[in-house]
């Protein structure tokens, strides 16, 4: 059944879930930038005043926003050879497969790579 229960204990999982959502996002990001993030844009409501740190609740649209005031990850100068796709389910709209990419010569300067 459902219950009511209050406390730090349970804002946890919302916050740690908040904060890795801004990692994933914007994985450049330190852990410091991360929390300033998250406390800097809380939605205030004057019933949290005095009650929780910033006085307000985690808003991940702001959040998500907020993350561009730091500066944005440099695009690589050194680009991937190549991408190739494998459907390996031929239904109408469903995609599964596998992704292969062709990695570049010198990865230098490539954190990661992301496909959408």
């Amino acid at each position: 059944g459902y219950g009511l229960l209050s406390g730090t204990s349970m804002a946890t999982p919302h916050v740690s879930g908040l904060a890795a959502l801004v990692w994933m996002y914007r994985p450049g990001l330190s852990m410091r930038q991360v929390r300033d993030v998250l406390l800097g844009s809380v939605r205030r409501l004057p019933a949290l005043e005095g009650k929780t740190v910033t006085g307000g609740l985690i808003n991940a649209k702001d959040a998500l926003e907020s993350t561009w005031a730091f500066a944005p990850p440099s695009p690589p100068k050194h680009a991937a050879r190549g991408i190739e796709f494998e459907d390996v389910d031929q239904g109408i709209g469903s995609y599964a497969g596998t992704i292969t990419i062709a990695a570049a010569a010198d990865e230098s300067d490539i954190e990661y790579y992301r496909v959408f």
